[in-house]
């Protein structure tokens, strides 16, 4: 199994040898990194870099390079027997390596927070320079992205409070937003990768952006942790985007997402965690404490439940479209 949307430098940096030893452990093999803001992108290719120094999460992380792909190891829902770590952990390069590809990104949600500690005149030049450096990013390290996003558009009301003592209206704040999604809209024409979409609280906006990005040029677009109706899935998978599901189906008063996530034709679903955020909820109304990508064969479990078709089936289903979604060749043992 490939998550198809974490964070990785949201989780614990002195606890992330164990959490992708489990994850591996479970049957999942690697993921997709979303990009947030220019730091992000900064923290990624410092442990790309060092990947193969002693110490950066034991080895148990492998950056992928473009022209890579996920290791063809077939996918099982299955515990991964693993030998024991010595104190080192597992060599770099191991063949247990929990596998990487990166994207790079201007997340809605930071540019509202980062925006909104900026007097109201120096906002756009503020917002210009941080694209710029997103860009000259992109550019310099062009070997380790596989995609282009996060990016997109929110106005939930949480975010909204948060940001409102602050002067930034939700009128200018998606207008900031559209800038920025703009730009990395021409970021993926210029460069050919995928593009990855946040929508929250402005779904209108939303599918006006994506509809303009695939007149653009972009390649192809994924709406990340879907929660647009149901009624609009059919539209978007005929013209191509693939939409991601996470934990949010599994919550019991999450109705209109599980309808969606049921209406999501085979050819456009995607699996992921949104780790650290979003947990899935078990039968039992609990949710983990701390969401790890290894919980993605916890919540392929419930989602397959749902779909009435085993966790396996879902698994490859959706490991085929990551591939897919970043145009990566696919894999033979996917196909069996």
């Amino acid at each position: 199994m490939i998550d198809a949307h974490f964070h990785l430098d949201f989780l614990p940096e002195s606890k992330r040898a164990v959490l992708f030893a489990e994850a591996l452990r479970r049957g999942v093999r690697g993921g997709l990194v979303a990009g947030v803001w220019t730091e992000t992108s900064d923290t990624l290719v410092r442990l790309a870099n060092g990947q193969a120094r002693e110490g950066e999460a034991h080895g148990r992380l492998r950056f992928l390079r473009k022209g890579e792909a996920f290791s063809n190891r077939p996918p099982s829902h299955r515990p991964l027997p693993l030998p024991s770590d010595g104190p080192q952990g597992r060599p770099p390069g191991s063949p247990f390596a929990f596998e990487i590809a990166c994207a790079h990104g201007l997340h809605p949600e930071t540019l509202a927070h980062r925006l909104s500690a900026v007097p109201a005149p120096k906002r756009c030049e503020v917002l210009k320079e941080a694209i710029a450096l997103f860009e000259r990013q992109l550019d310099v390290h062009a070997s380790l992205f596989f995609a282009v996003g996060e990016t997109g558009f929110d106005a939930h009301p949480h975010l909204l409070a948060a940001i409102g003592p602050a002067g930034l209206e939700k009128k200018e704040l998606l207008a900031l937003q559209a800038i920025a999604f703009e730009a990395c809209v021409r970021a993926a024409v210029r460069t050919g990768l995928p593009l990855i979409v946040h929508s929250r609280g402005a779904w209108g906006h939303t599918l006006k952006g994506v509809r303009s990005a695939l007149e653009a040029g972009v390649t192809s677009v994924m709406i990340h942790c879907y929660g647009g109706p149901a009624n609009d899935v059919a539209s978007l998978a005929a013209q191509g985007v693939f939409l991601s599901f996470g934990g949010v189906p599994t919550w019991l008063r999450a109705v209109k997402v599980r309808e969606a996530f049921l209406a999501c034709p085979n050819h456009a679903l995607l699996l992921e965690t949104d780790a650290p955020d979003l947990p899935f909820e078990r039968e039992d109304g609990t949710r983990p404490e701390a969401h790890e990508p290894e919980h993605l064969a916890d919540l392929t479990e419930r989602l397959a439940f749902f779909r009435g078709i085993t966790p396996d089936a879902l698994g490859r289903v959706a490991e085929r479209n990551v591939r897919r979604f970043l145009g990566m060749p696919p894999d033979p043992a996917l196909e069996t």
